[in-house]
């Protein structure tokens, strides 16, 4: 018979699928928190460089604000889950 994975805080997940669980949501944070600030750039370099009409802003706002808003969703959310187990240990 195989043995059960370890299990240290008894909350019925090995430890080794959290760690794993952990770093994914790390790594998803921080490309979030990368691609806001890589789309920030291409649009500031658009408008500067004259590629990107003013004009075209107005258009662009509606989209860029879902964007930002999901991106500092993920962040946030990561941050927030982070502290939260951090404090219950």
């Amino acid at each position: 018979m195989s043995e059960l994975p370890e299990d240290s805080n008894g909350n019925g997940i090995p430890d080794n699928l959290e760690e794993r669980r952990m770093s994914n949501q790390r790594r998803m944070s921080w490309g979030a928190f990368a691609s806001v600030h890589l789309v920030t750039a291409l649009v500031l370099w658009g408008v500067i460089s004259g590629f990107l009409p003013l004009e075209s802003l107005a258009g662009l706002a509606l989209v860029l604000g879902f964007y930002y808003t999901g991106m500092f969703g993920i962040i946030a959310a990561y941050f927030g889950v982070s502290g939260w187990i951090q404090r219950g240990q």
